[in-house]
């Protein structure tokens, strides 16, 4: 065999060298040219490459005065669309197209952890590392997603001066038709802001915030409308309740319909603070707000009753003195503060089971304050520093919990990822576990109008990382 020149030699070297390079090269050539996402991920690993579903697009501004941090160019996450199951034959499946979470306000990177998973970073911050998945989930569930609409003081309904039929109509219309088209599948209606009615009640007064003087005639039957307008879109709607609260200190010289229940029979009621609200610990209220509920249940196809934050008002002091020393005197045991919230949960209990004995299918649930106890005063509390459920209201939603007398808990989590006394992300774990031994459900509320778009964003995408992930936003005017 001849021998191969120096030349010929080194030309032969550098050709097996660019053919090996050119095989190296070539998948990453050919995925750049594909949707990576899809084609990359057959005969790739989970080691390889991660793919992670990001926040469903609800088509939300979410917080219209937040000033938005623009979005890196220079990252996202893929898109993908996940189909989910609805909980009831009223509700349509719906697939909802998934988007990027946005920026988060200023630099500083987020670090978002989790007993069961390893340290998330947000993604969206400029000049910052992408999400470290580490061993996340390929995929993240579609949240459900609720919205409250405030009628007190006439936040979110009516906003009309014009209260006619045909005004109301097109209103609730409006709500209706928005809350679809922003992927919302479920309304929390306030149908009693102050022991009132925005139904036809033979128990309470047609509401001051939708008739021009409390009592008066109401043009229709708002929440039957609402519920038969909604349930043809596809919708949800629970009958939302204040159930102590009468007047508030700055309404309290407006006076009461001749046939108001605190009118006919002033020993329900008590002042605290200036405003005026039922006394929790009388046996004749908690059957006066049974029958609200029952009312409601009984005449109205509601897919849910939810309870309002508001038990024994902030700031009670021996207002109902008399009432702990006559259950002294018979022979009662407990402390002040547990009396209270023992009247609390009987009301609790009896409404279960007015809702459950009338439709079973029917939900009952309560939004609470967002902090059930802080750590420093128990242990088992969460690693805050805030007014609480448990001493603040008089108010056990853990008990209601353990003991199966509501379907689902909504704690307000109102605060931000960095919020010194009340951080989102610790809170919100606190919530998941907690819950996590009991029947009744997590549904986190979250706020729209204190929290800005893009971080309320990361809130949600952190909250579609959860098992059962389920929101509501306050309030409907901020969406």
């Amino acid at each position: 065999m001849a021998k191969k020149s120096p030349k010929k030699l080194l030309i032969s070297a550098l050709a097996l060298l660019f053919l090996l390079v050119l095989t190296k090269s070539l998948p990453t050539l050919l995925a750049w040219d594909t949707e990576t996402a899809k084609t990359s991920s057959e005969g790739s690993t989970q080691a390889d490459r991660v793919i992670l579903t990001s926040p469903p697009s609800l088509s939300l501004p979410f917080f219209s005065t937040a000033k938005e941090t623009p979005l890196s160019s220079s990252f996202s996450l893929p898109v993908i669309a996940e189909e989910t199951a609805p909980i009831s034959p009223k509700a349509p499946a719906v697939t909802h197209a998934l988007t990027p979470v946005t920026g988060l306000e200023g630099t500083p990177p987020v670090a978002i952890t989790q007993q069961r998973l390893p340290t998330v970073w947000v993604t969206g911050l400029a000049d910052t590392p992408p999400i470290d998945v580490g061993a996340l989930s390929p995929t993240a569930a579609s949240p459900e997603v609720a919205a409250f609409v405030a009628t007190a003081y006439a936040l979110d309904f009516p906003k009309s001066e014009v209260r006619s039929a045909k005004a109301l109509k097109e209103e609730l219309d409006t709500i209706v038709e928005k809350a679809k088209a922003s992927g919302i599948s479920t309304l929390y209606f306030q149908v009693r802001p102050a022991s009132d009615a925005f139904y036809e009640s033979s128990l309470f007064p047609s509401s001051r915030y939708l008739v021009q003087k409390e009592g008066e005639q109401a043009p229709i039957d708002v929440l039957r409308y609402l519920i038969e307008r909604a349930h043809r879109e596809g919708l949800f709607v629970h009958a939302w309740i204040n159930p102590y609260r009468i007047r508030s200190a700055a309404e309290r010289d407006i006076a009461l319909s001749p046939d108001h229940p605190a009118r006919l029979d002033p020993s329900l009621a008590f002042t605290v603070k200036g405003g005026y609200y039922y006394q929790p610990a009388k046996e004749s209220v908690r059957q006066l707000i049974a029958a609200g509920v029952g009312e409601i249940v009984s005449r109205y196809d509601v897919d849910g009753i939810l309870l309002d934050d508001y038990f024994y008002p902030e700031g009670i002091k021996d207002e109902d003195a008399a009432l702990y020393e006559q259950y002294r005197q018979t022979g009662g045991k407990l402390s002040l503060g547990d009396w209270r919230r023992e009247e609390i949960t009987r009301m609790i209990r009896l409404l279960y089971q007015t809702v459950k004995q009338e439709r079973p299918d029917c939900l009952f649930g309560v939004s609470v304050r967002g902090i059930w106890k802080n750590q420093k005063d128990d242990p088992a509390g969460s690693p805050t520093n805030g007014a609480d459920s448990y001493s603040v209201d008089y108010a056990d939603p853990l008990l209601w919990a353990r003991e199966g007398i509501v379907d689902h808990i909504a704690p307000q989590l109102y605060w931000s990822f960095n919020d010194p006394n009340a951080p989102f992300v610790p809170l919100a774990d606190w919530w998941q576990s907690a819950l996590s031994t009991t029947k009744a459900k997590l549904t986190v509320a979250l706020a729209p109008y204190r929290i800005p778009s893009s971080e309320l964003k990361a809130q949600i995408f952190y909250l579609s990382m959860q098992a059962s992930p389920s929101l509501a936003l306050f309030r409907f005017s901020y969406l």
